[in-house]
């Protein structure tokens, strides 16, 4: 069929030639509703497309998978068999975390895709996006059976601010949203409470929406005496900011690290005394910056 035809008869387009539409249809473009994004702009380029018209959901061959997942949860890209938590619990002043797991089947890229947060904890939560990270040595040839995956691959690792630009979701991938709630020092209100999760492209259209359950049970975290410590690498501090080692640039740019290894639970640090010569090459330095 005419790609201008079938614009035209479902009503998108008003009085263009059919003949800029000859040839206009290719797979690598989003289809809607059998018609070719190509030919979208073409139309657009002519100013005669009712954008807002053709632009709604139901005229998308197929929306986005998503569901609520655990934090202890791993969001593969090519995830398969992911277990839906729709619902938890919590002491007031504890940090909680699940994630929001979503898979596009547009049939094709979508970008600048926006998570609203609605409910009374509104207010207490945060969200961030879970970036993939690239992995050549997953196994090392000898381990337990514990491993949920030993080829090479991408694995979701990093935590990134979420900022105005959105997420950006390619067709048949899984991606997640990591989603924080904590009250500080005062803590969440007691009480059970519902988290509505909304997905909607860059011009505002619902892709989905999903609800998260998440009781909030009085008492608080008891004070411990427990050593938690994770590597603190001073060198690729120094590396990453261009900062000389233990000078005034550097402990400015360190105590913004130091918060958040507290935030995360962290209550001891290991302090760098001095560097053993090992693997350093003939002639060259090896930072003194080692946790020895």
């Amino acid at each position: 069929m005419n790609v201008a035809l079938g614009l035209e008869n479902k009503g998108y387009l008003e009085n263009v030639s059919p003949l800029i539409f000859t040839a206009a249809s290719s797979p690598h473009f989003y289809k809607f509703g059998g018609i070719s994004a190509k030919a979208l702009l073409f139309a657009a380029k002519c100013g005669k497309i009712k954008k807002e018209k053709f632009f709604r959901r139901e005229n998308m061959e197929k929306a986005i998978s998503g569901l609520t997942v655990s934090s202890m949860a791993k969001v593969y890209a090519d995830a398969a068999g992911l277990e839906e938590e729709r619902k938890n619990s919590m002491l007031s002043d504890e940090r909680f975390h699940f994630q929001l797991a979503l898979k596009n089947e547009t049939g094709g890229t979508l970008r600048r895709v926006r998570v609203e947060c609605s409910g009374d904890l509104k207010e207490f939560l945060s969200l961030r996006l879970v970036r993939d990270v690239p992995c050549t040595i997953a196994f090392q040839g000898e381990g337990d059976d514990y491993y949920e995956r030993t080829a090479p691959g991408l694995f979701p690792d990093v935590l990134l601010p979420w900022d105005g630009s959105g997420l950006v979701l390619p067709v048949g991938l899984w991606k997640s949203v990591w989603i924080t709630a904590e009250g500080g020092e005062k803590g969440l209100p007691v009480g059970k409470h519902e988290i509505g999760l909304k997905v909607s492209d860059m011009n505002g259209e619902t892709l989905g929406e999903y609800s998260y359950l998440l009781e909030v049970c009085p008492g608080r975290l008891a004070e411990n005496d427990y050593i938690v410590t994770h590597w603190m690498h001073y060198d690729a501090i120094e590396a990453q900011h261009g900062v000389k080692p233990f000078s005034d640039a550097f402990y400015d740019v360190f105590a913004e690290y130091l918060k958040v290894y507290v935030r995360a639970g962290n209550t001891m640090l290991l302090t760098p005394l001095f560097t053993p010569p090992l693997d350093t090459e003939p002639g060259g330095e090896r930072r003194t910056a080692q946790l020895v």
